[in-house]
């Protein structure tokens, strides 16, 4: 699911106010390089040799290092910027203002 540039500026923003995107880079130490993608990826449960098709997904927000490309992956559902499929109207992920 892509992001709009105003969901992207929220998603920033609440980051920032819990001082996530302030951090320095575990790998670099680069201080405030973190970028956030503009996407929000699935990951899926590990299925083994085969393709997990009803396997448990979780909707991640990727903040990247400018400096050395270090990902960092983030809850979706726990900083409430999707909510969940049992929540929403119609069966699916819908985006929901950050909290």
């Amino acid at each position: 699911m892509t992001l709009t540039t105003e969901q992207q500026e929220q998603i920033t923003a609440l980051l920032n106010n819990r001082s996530i995107g302030s951090k320095g880079c575990q790998m670099c130490g680069t201080v405030g390089g973190w970028e956030l993608e503009p996407v929000i990826y699935e990951m899926r449960e590990f299925g083994g040799n085969a393709v997990a098709t009803a396997a448990t997904v979780y909707p991640a927000l990727v903040l990247t290092c400018s400096s050395c490309g270090h990902a960092s992956f983030h809850s979706a559902l726990r900083l409430k910027v999707i909510v969940p499929v049992e929540q929403a109207e119609g069966g699916e992920n819908t985006p929901a203002e950050p909290a």
